[in-house]
């Protein structure tokens, strides 16, 4: 009889301990499922005041923050492309940076076994010239098409010193100013250059 009872006992508490770690989990994923709500918007007051805003068209009434803000940062712009400052100083002309998607090519090494990785930033002395080529896909094109004819042009030996790359980047500043109205390209920026 007393061995029946132990037999009896021991099931008893695995029950309790199983029954212990489903509200464990249960507490645990309630917890987990509430802070995704939370993370991901879940109705956030800052929310809320953003979207408000942005039907509003961003713009402040006077005596809001607006008004606070210019005052914290100098007042308002006093010459185009200024930064609010008093002084006769010009300062930069205005540039643009423009992306381009990564370039793969093959060079021009005897066998066609070596790759060429370029990602490459365009910077315009003129914004407009910029805009067009982020948003004319002819432009775009075309500059892209003169890009990979140069790179497909060059070997290995001609592009691995520091000296062949700097020869590259000028030849595609040329290359692109051909393309483009009034010679506006200013410098190509090598942000990833990979042979393989």
């Amino acid at each position: 009889m007393a061995e029946e009872a132990k037999k009896e006992e021991a099931p008893k508490k695995s029950g309790k301990g199983g029954m212990l770690f489903a509200i464990i989990a249960a507490v645990v994923g309630i917890a987990l499922g509430g802070g995704a709500v939370f993370l991901l918007g879940g109705g956030s007051k800052a929310k809320a005041e953003t979207t408000e805003s942005a039907e509003k068209g961003g713009k402040k009434g006077k005596g809001e923050k607006g008004e606070k803000k210019k005052a914290e940062h100098g007042g308002e712009k006093k010459a185009e492309g200024g930064h609010g400052g008093e002084g006769g100083e010009a300062g930069p002309p205005p540039t643009n940076v423009v992306p381009f998607d990564p370039f793969l090519v093959n060079l021009a090494d005897q066998g066609g076994q070596r790759y060429l990785k370029v990602t490459l930033r365009v910077v315009t002395t003129d914004p407009e010239t910029g805009a067009e080529i982020k948003n004319d896909e002819l432009t775009k094109a075309r500059i892209r098409d003169r890009v990979i004819s140069a790179l497909t042009s060059k070997m290995y030996q001609d592009i691995s010193t520091p000296a062949g790359k700097e020869q590259l980047r000028q030849e595609l500043v040329k290359e692109m100013n051909g393309v483009l109205p009034e010679d506006s390209v200013e410098e190509v920026l090598f942000v990833e250059f990979a042979v393989q």
